[in-house]
């Protein structure tokens, strides 16, 4: 499924031609692009499937809701951390190195235990994001790396999944380096592990952007693109 642009949404939100905000950095290389602002729902729409702009749309778990106007006037996905999530399954598995881009906010610090931001669906083949019990984020493919202060605002996550080399940024600066584990990224999951139906985040999430290679050379760009559109820092 290709990028879409141009045209309105539904209770007053807006996408990337309307704000003026430039193209999605290497766009034809992007193998997943979730993007909530395209969503064709009304406000308190639950339950939906969470069509893709590319790779495979994500079918619901639980009532995730779509919110209009929650961030910059764009509309969200909102989780609710007790059984609400996406997933879907990408065609084919994509190895390291690959980077992956979420724009997203907790509406809690929980101390205890692992919620789930982003993750795959595979416990032994995985690639995850989550908020570690409260004292830092995790950025996961079987190995964690942790990093960065775990809050209630607004950010945007960049992840290089590349073995000992792999990169946790928030909000356009580092947090931490190193190895995150092998882990290959095999599937999209959304709010929850969809392997551990029983972990959830409480979590609004506005886009997601995947790379089946290395950005670093384009990071501050595709981060500048996200903050420009969502108005995170």
């Amino acid at each position: 499924m290709g990028l879409r642009n141009g045209g309105t949404r539904p209770g007053g939100t807006r996408n990337v031609s309307e704000i003026g905000v430039t193209a999605i950095p290497d766009s034809g290389d992007l193998h997943i692009n979730y993007d909530a602002t395209e969503l064709s729902q009304s406000d308190g729409d639950s339950g939906f499937t969470w069509t893709a702009e590319v790779g495979p749309d994500l079918t619901a778990t639980g009532g995730a809701t779509y919110k209009t106007g929650v961030k910059n006037g764009n509309a969200v996905v909102r989780y609710d951390g007790t059984g609400d999530g996406h997933s879907g399954t990408l065609p084919s598995s994509q190895p390291q190195p690959n980077h992956l881009f979420i724009v997203f906010s907790l509406s809690d610090g929980a101390t205890s235990g692992f919620e789930a931001i982003l993750s795959t669906d595979d416990s032994n083949d995985r690639q995850d994001l989550g908020n570690n019990a409260g004292s830092s984020w995790e950025q996961n493919a079987n190995t964690a790396l942790r990093g960065g202060t775990i809050d209630t605002n607004w950010h945007i996550a960049a992840l290089l999944f590349d073995g000992a080399n792999s990169v946790l940024r928030i909000d356009g600066s580092q947090v931490e380096s190193g190895d995150a584990g092998t882990g290959s990224h095999t599937s999209v999951s959304v709010g929850w592990l969809a392997w551990n139906s029983g972990n959830y985040a409480p979590v609004d999430v506005g886009e997601i952007l995947g790379y089946p290679q290395d950005k670093s050379s384009k990071v501050t760009e595709i981060e500048a693109y996200l903050n420009d559109k969502w108005a995170v820092f």
